[in-house]
């Protein structure tokens, strides 16, 4: 399933590569989603199978924490630095009013409630 919307990076205005990958209806309602750890962008291909996200015109941005996947390493980085790089991905995105959902160290997204979920989010 690679293609050009899953290996996607952007450079931030401290000049680190922030990676991110793109899932579902391409001009469909955005909606953020943090990977926990271990993981990254590419986890979102696998709660999809059934193209709920086209179905439900979601738009999912997956985004590679710093020193994670296509993401560069920030020395000396802190848990509160991490808002600043989404709102720039988010600002770098056209016509970008999106929905968050973060994994919390697990994949947590029940894959019977993919439906009920983004369409939630997608309202």
């Amino acid at each position: 399933m690679a293609n050009e919307r899953m290996d996607q990076q952007i450079r931030l205005q401290d000049g680190r590569m922030l990676g991110y990958a793109e899932y579902g209806a391409p001009d469909g309602v955005p909606v953020f989603y943090f990977h926990g750890f271990p993981s990254s962008r590419l986890d979102w291909q696998f709660f999809d199978s059934e193209g709920t996200l086209t179905e439900q015109n979601a738009r999912i941005i997956a985004v590679d924490r710093p020193g994670s996947g296509l993401s560069d390493f920030q020395r000396g980085r802190r848990i509160l630095d991490w808002p600043a790089d989404v709102a720039e991905l988010a600002d770098a995105i056209p016509n970008c009013n999106a929905r968050f959902y973060e994994d919390e160290g697990h994949l947590t997204l029940p894959h019977n409630r993919m439906k009920e979920i983004l369409g939630a989010l997608v309202a």
